[in-house]
This record gives structure tokens, C-alpha cells and sequence, in this order.
């Protein structure tokens, strides 16, 4: 069987609600959700030299990562569409990035199997 490994790194966390409903509505369930801080956020409060770096990003800084097993790459194209529909356009940069990586091994319940 291959499988899939989902990864969105969503910048704009008042879209977290949409995505996750998205996920629900492809039957794509058992997902986990990690808060996190950007690159440059953290070179900016910490590394004196990068201070104007954040800013001129003009993001948050705060990250919300979705990372969710796929049993079928068949569900990608149908979700990056359903995406779309509702406004989640990952070909712009300021809504996030979204990740599909082939998984060689995976140990655990079936996905989509409620924990």
C-alpha cells in the first residue's frame, strides 16, 4: 500500500478552521495540528542583525502545521481543487505551503482510524 505524507504550513492561522474543515469534507481525519513560529520571526528577536527581517515580511511569525497521513495520492488533486473553491490558494505566498512526500515505512493504525 502507499502512502502518503500531508504537510501544510499554513501562515494565515485564521484560515485553520477552513482547511480542517476541507480535510473532514475528503474524509482526511486523524491529522495533527503543531503550533509554530517562522524562520525569520525567530533570527529577527534573536539574532540582532536580522531585527528589520520580521517586519519586512510583514507576516505574524506564528505558524499552524498540519500533518496528516494519505492512504491514496488520489486524494491530493480533489483536495488542492477543493482548496480553490474555497479560497485556499497555496500558489500564493502569503496563505502557506502545502507538502505531499512519499512514505517508505509507517507503523501505526490505518488512517482515517479514529484514536
Amino acid at each position: 500500500m502507499n502512502m502518503y505524507l500531508l504537510l501544510i504550513v499554513l501562515y494565515r492561522e485564521d484560515l485553520l478552521d477552513e482547511v480542517l474543515s476541507a480535510l473532514v469534507e475528503m474524509e482526511i481525519t486523524g491529522a495533527a495540528v503543531l503550533d509554530g513560529t517562522s524562520m525569520e520571526r525567530v533570527l529577527s528577536e534573536d539574532v540582532p542583525i536580522f531585527a528589520g527581517l520580521w517586519q519586512a515580511t510583514g507576516g505574524t511569525g506564528h505558524t499552524k502545521t498540519i500533518v496528516a497521513v494519505l492512504p491514496d495520492r488520489g486524494l491530493l488533486d480533489p483536495l488542492v481543487l477543493h482548496f480553490k473553491e474555497i479560497d485556499i490558494d497555496f500558489t500564493k505566498p502569503e496563505i502557506g505551503k502545502l507538502f505531499l512526500i512519499p512514505v517508505d515505512f509507517y507503523l501505526g493504525p490505518t488512517p482515517g482510524e479514529r484514536l
